[in-house]
């Protein structure tokens, strides 16, 4: 697409922002010559024209993700699909031109991907990369990536806080900077989305082979470590398990939410295993009493404050007696009766079946990224390309009756065995089979097939009369049609 610049339209940028979210977005409003704000919490489908205007004044702020419920808190995250960078060049005396010349020229294409969305903010500016969505748990793989970004544009003003708030609020387009007395806007400069896979390429470009291995690890994995030189050969053994119940806990957090809160049934049980992993991860049984306080929160008929303690005290006893609870993720699975649609939005309490769909899906992905074809592709243009062969068959068949597999073969640029195979396929009415297939599943390539064949069947003439030479053109041109007719034309007849 063509770049866009200087962009106002609040509307617009709001779609680009966050285009199919179904969480919650925040807009934040700041009072002039006050302390206090005013934040409102909508989805997506319920912005209008009309609320977008009462934003529009001085100081107004929309979140850069989305939330599962109307509270704008990293904790409370629904999907993270922007990366981005706060830039004070201000600070620094410098302008945002001065500073986006640089970064055109040297940090573009070369050390960073190019960024979505320009927002000239007043005095500074923001960089913006839309990415494919990712869960509002991945927030540390996110905020690895954004440290990154810091590292690299931190001599040009940019703000630390960029690396950790996935929460954050930019300033609305249209909206005015008190400090500056100037209209927010924006350049949009493409529509491509990134993952982090691009970025782990970008920053890899001035380091080794073996920094990349380290660094594509880093961030792949779910360690909670800082580091990103942690090779993982030398990952100690507690690691696998200390990943495993942490992964099992925040899956078990996103349940609760993607049922809205509504575990009847299930709530006993779940507190039980969220203190027993707590504890075991923490070693700090109030640590483990706040998390299950904090999880019945979400329910939407939550246990009273005594009945959340005393029914899974005997979650510490199992912990401190080394009785660990060896649960498998069937168990999980089975007890709190997790379907294979939930399973998507998880990353730990998974199905076989459901680890062998997202095993394929990155296959397939890294096929497509190679440039190879999907199967429901590969099929579509094998069975096209047969569709041709056989209607060039039945068009030779009609024009030259009495033509032999070895003329036709040479025609059809194709063995003289797999003639006589066309030849079976067309007697077996496999051409009709084909047409009405591909005619109920249309692609550009298999219409332009299907037209040709229409007009090829259309010039069949009837073995009576005198062929015309016009009945083959459109799949040889005139001068190999005439070559063709004064050298195998008696072979043909023969």
């Amino acid at each position: 697409m063509f770049p866009l610049y200087n962009q106002i339209d609040p509307l617009k940028y709001i779609k680009i922002l966050h285009r199919d979210t179904d969480g919650y977005v925040t807009f934040l409003r700041k009072y002039q010559h006050s302390d206090s704000v005013h934040q409102q919490h909508v989805y997506l489908d319920d912005i209008t024209p009309e609320m977008i205007r009462s934003y529009v004044c001085y100081d107004s702020y929309i979140s850069l993700n989305s939330f599962y419920r109307p509270l704008r808190r990293n904790n409370q995250l629904r999907t993270i699909h922007n990366f981005y960078i706060d830039i004070d060049c201000h600070n620094l005396g410098l302008k945002p031109e001065q500073v986006l010349e640089v970064l055109k020229a040297d940090y573009f294409h070369s050390k960073l991907p190019e960024p979505n969305v320009i927002l000239y903010s007043g005095r500074g500016f923001a960089l913006e990369w839309h990415c494919e969505p990712l869960s509002g748990l991945a927030i540390d793989r996110w905020r690895k990536v954004q440290r990154k970004i810091f590292e690299l544009l931190k001599d040009f003003g940019a703000d630390p806080s960029s690396t950790s708030d996935a929460a954050r609020v930019f300033r609305l387009p249209s909206s005015i900077n008190s400090k500056s007395n100037e209209i927010v806007r924006y350049d949009y400069l493409h529509d491509r989305l990134m993952d982090l896979k691009t970025f782990t390429t970008y920053f890899s470009n001035n380091t080794d082979k073996k920094a990349v291995e380290h660094v594509n690890y880093a961030i792949q994995s779910n360690a909670d470590s800082d580091s990103l030189d942690r090779p993982k050969k030398k990952l100690p053994k507690w690691f696998t398990v200390k990943s495993l119940l942490a992964g099992r806990l925040n899956d078990l957090e996103t349940l609760i939410k993607l049922r809205n809160g509504n575990m009847k049934g299930h709530r006993e049980r779940l507190l039980f295993v969220a203190r027993h992993y707590t504890y075991l991860l923490t070693g700090s049984k109030e640590q483990a009493v706040q998390k299950i306080e904090e999880l019945n929160g979400l329910f939407v008929k939550p246990l009273k404050s005594g009945e959340v303690y005393n029914r899974t005290i005997s979650a510490i006893r199992y912990a401190d007696t080394n009785d660990h609870l060896r649960l498998y993720n069937e168990t999980l699975i089975e007890w709190f009766e997790i379907t294979e649609a939930e399973m998507q939005h998880l990353s730990v309490l998974i199905s076989k079946e459901e680890k062998q769909r997202r095993n394929r899906k990155a296959k397939e992905k890294a096929r497509r990224l190679a440039g190879g074809k999907s199967r429901e592709e590969y099929n579509r243009r094998r069975s096209t390309k047969l569709l041709r062969l056989l209607t060039k068959l039945k068009l030779i068949r009609a024009t030259y009756p009495k033509s032999t597999n070895t003329a036709v073969s040479e025609l059809l640029k194709v063995s003289k065995s797999y003639v006589t195979k066309l030849m079976k396929m067309l007697k077996e009415g496999v051409l009709d089979k084909l047409l009405q297939t591909l005619k109920s599943k249309p692609k550009p390539a298999v219409e332009s097939a299907i037209t040709t064949t229409n007009e090829m069947t259309t010039n069949v003439v009837s073995k009576t009369k005198k062929p015309k030479s016009s009945a083959i053109m459109p799949f040889v041109s005139k001068e190999v049609l005439l070559e063709y007719q004064l050298s195998a034309a008696p072979r043909l007849h023969n």
